[in-house]
């Protein structure tokens, strides 16, 4: 601890880290940096002790706090047991930029594998024309990431980092998908 009473995470191991996360013993605006803590190294082993721990913060009243949950359990660890959570944050989070990375993590946990499930709920969200564009775009993102795998990155990419707009979506292929 600092002589302010905060946490130094930089001075705490992996463990101590995750054990204050487990008893939510960190202040909200340190729980980030502390998911990130526990994701770093890559470790398969660790990141599965660390995974319930960190799923009970997909739920947090703070969005940051949310993503970087999101982050740790679709992005880096490829949980794919948390595809309902995030397919409910897809639909319910508050925050519009936690919505479209729901949908990019749905589209890395099922990256190449064309499962239809995931297929049909992405295209129904790219679809979806009540919809702020930014999310229907991201959800076109990831449905390229479940469709076309390492092929589809780069056109991902560029869909969910705001470089193209609806117009550039393939409506051809996406009314195929799905229905």
């Amino acid at each position: 601890m600092k002589p302010n009473g905060t946490v130094d995470l930089e001075k705490l191991g992996w463990v101590d880290i995750l054990l204050l996360l487990k008893s939510r013993g960190l202040d909200t605006h340190l729980v980030p940096r502390a998911i990130a803590r526990l994701g770093k190294p890559l470790d398969a082993d660790r990141m599965a002790t660390a995974k319930d721990v960190v799923a009970g913060y997909l739920s947090d009243s703070e969005a940051l706090v949310r993503h970087e949950a999101m982050w740790f359990l679709g992005s880096w660890g490829r949980f794919r047991e948390f595809a309902p959570q995030f397919e409910s944050i897809l639909a319910h989070d508050p925050d519009g930029d936690n919505r479209c990375y729901a949908a990019i993590c749905l589209g890395r946990l099922f990256e190449g594998t064309k499962d239809s499930r995931i297929t049909e709920l992405l295209a129904d969200w790219v679809r979806r024309g009540d919809q702020p564009e930014q999310v229907r775009l991201t959800c076109y993102a990831g449905l390229l990431l479940v469709q076309r795998g390492a092929e589809g990155r780069s056109t991902s990419d560029a869909f969910y980092l705001g470089d193209n707009a609806l117009g550039d979506v393939d409506w051809t292929w996406v009314q195929t998908l799905g229905q």
